[in-house]
């Protein structure tokens, strides 16, 4: 999508996105950039941020009105999540900022949970068998 096709819902969506993670101590991507000089992109905000542990990276798609997150260990190894948000995009950046700091590979499970108890519903990618809707168990892994 190009900045010109966007609601102003969406416009301020992205905003949002923007906004609130770089007071967190996001970089915005130098899609974002480009994306403001009306280049159409399949998400219209990416930031990323990365902890001694983990690089975390946001992705808001207005047309799927959910946010990608791709969590990296310093290993290589990926966990990718697709949240769509309804309307709680603000609730879902504030528990993505209260854990980026303490998230690495043996808590992101609880982290991850932090967002399911908030009635916000989250996908893990599986190569196999496509997106999986996470559940809040209980008990500790999902």
């Amino acid at each position: 999508m190009r900045k010109s096709e966007m609601t102003e819902r969406q416009l301020n969506e992205r905003k949002l996105v923007i906004e609130k993670l770089a007071r967190a101590g996001w970089k915005g991507s130098d899609k974002n950039k480009l994306f403001d000089q009306n280049l159409s992109f399949q998400e219209e905000a990416v930031m990323e941020y990365r902890n001694p542990n983990m690089g975390i990276t946001v992705s808001y798609s207005a047309s799927d009105e959910s946010i990608y997150i791709n969590l990296e260990e310093l290993t290589g190894a990926n966990v990718n999540l697709t949240i769509p948000f309804g309307d709680k995009l603000d609730e879902l950046l504030k528990t993505i900022t209260d854990f980026q700091d303490k998230i690495d590979s043996k808590n992101y499970r609880e982290n991850i949970r932090t967002i399911l108890r908030k009635k916000i519903p989250v996908y893990v990618e599986d190569d196999e068998n496509g997106p999986k809707k996470l559940i809040d168990d209980g008990k500790g892994d999902s």
